[in-house]
């Protein structure tokens, strides 16, 4: 008993230097600005601002003009590009699924007649801003090319502290998997020792 004791107390020292390690690189890893993604325009758009709710609204087809005569034509990334997983997250705030979903009842209704274009790269988006006027789409702000103009969103352009459409860090996810393993694991330890030497534990864990 002393030996299966004695063996509990090394793991939950090991969960908690992992936890511990864990948490330090959560809240040392900085955010890149090559992460942020950019909203293009056309530069003959006088736009220059728009509010994470007003982007949210043309994306979902709600806002169709930008002028009584300056229809909106919204650009999407084909499936599998990251720039899309931001703006689904973010903007859409749904999954690849419950988007296509979205976008079929729609059509369904009649509100619209198709879904957005989805382009394969950055440099079609930018083609497709640059030749329409009415445009909006959306790159990583180091790939943003001559010919487009780049919007503040909330006030906020790319690389700001505090802009919305930032790529979701590495260490957030890593942790958050890392998390959810270690708990399971460490509160089957708690509970076999009745907690004896993983007291603190719990609540180092909790923290990330």
């Amino acid at each position: 008993m002393r030996m299966r004791t004695t063996v509990n107390v090394q793991m939950c020292l090991v969960l908690a230097c992992l936890a511990a390690f864990s948490l330090i690189a959560v809240r040392t890893a900085g955010t890149p600005a090559d992460a942020d993604v950019a909203i293009v325009l056309n530069p003959d758009n006088p736009v220059n601002n728009l509010t994470l709710a007003e982007l949210r609204q043309i994306y979902l087809g709600e806002r169709q003009y930008w002028r009584a005569s300056s229809p909106v034509v919204v650009l999407m990334r084909s499936r599998g590009a990251r720039e899309r997983e931001v703006i689904l997250r973010v903007v859409f705030q749904m999954t690849e699924q419950r988007y296509t979903q979205y976008w079929v009842a729609k059509v369904m209704r009649a509100e619209a007649s198709d879904p957005p274009a989805s382009l394969f790269s950055y440099g079609m988006v930018q083609e497709g801003v640059r030749g329409n006027p009415g445009a909006i789409g959306y790159v990583y702000v180091n790939d943003v090319r001559s010919g487009v103009k780049v919007v503040r969103i909330g006030g906020l352009l790319p690389g700001e502290p505090g802009y919305p459409l930032r790529r979701a860090a590495r260490s957030d996810i890593s942790c958050g998997l890392f998390r959810d393993a270690a708990q399971e694991r460490a509160r089957s330890i708690y509970r076999s020792d009745r907690g004896r030497g993983c007291r603190s534990l719990p609540k180092v864990l909790d923290t990330c």
